[in-house]
């Protein structure tokens, strides 16, 4: 299970900051794209309201993000 979880992260992860996915990866998206997208949504819903509400929070935010 925690297997399960840690690959669902990883393709969230490089799907959240652009990364070019595997074949594989490609094929888990398909599989669960319902549930992937509605996941990446909450996250742009939830990084505009940071934005808005706490500017220096969402920049703290993005070095952290973008760091890698």
């Amino acid at each position: 299970m925690k297997k399960l979880n840690y690959a669902f992260y990883n393709l969230l992860e490089k799907l959240v900051i652009n990364i070019k996915l595997s074949e594989k990866e490609v094929m888990s998206y398909d599989c669960e794209k319902d549930k992937i997208d509605a996941v990446l949504h909450k996250i742009k819903i939830l990084s505009i309201e940071l934005e808005r509400s706490d500017p220096v929070e969402w920049n703290t935010f993005l070095d952290v993000a973008l760091e890698n």
